[in-house]
C-alpha cells in the first residue's frame, strides 16, 4: 500500500505473469492516469534496483497500460510491466 500526502491510501496488487517475464499491477484509489503511471514507473524501477541484490540486473522492457477508469465510484488502473535481464536478449 502506498500512502499519499492527502491522507488517501493507494492500494497496489501485483502478480507475476505466467506467459512472460513481467508482472501485472492493479492500482486502486488513484486520482489520475498520470499518477498511476508515475507509481508504476517508480515500482518498476525499485524492482530493477532490488534485482541487483540477487545477482541479476533487470531492465524495464515495456510498460503497458491495460485499463484506467477514474470516476466517482471507481478509481482503478491496470498495467503490465515486462522486464528483461541485462545483456540477455
Amino acid at each position: 500500500m502506498v500512502s499519499k500526502d492527502e491522507g488517501k491510501d493507494i492500494t497496489v496488487y501485483y502478480q507475476r505473469l505466467e506467459e512472460s517475464f513481467g508482472y501485472n499491477f492493479e492500482l486502486y484509489n488513484i486520482v489520475s492516469e498520470e499518477e498511476a503511471e508515475g507509481i508504476i514507473k517508480e515500482i518498476a524501477q525499485l524492482m530493477c534496483n532490488q534485482s541487483y541484490d540477487h545477482g541479476q540486473e533487470w531492465r524495464i522492457e515495456n510498460i503497458e497500460k491495460l485499463s484506467c477508469e477514474i470516476n466517482n465510484l471507481f478509481q482503478k488502473a491496470e498495467y503490465n510491466v515486462l522486464f528483461r535481464i541485462k545483456d540477455a536478449y
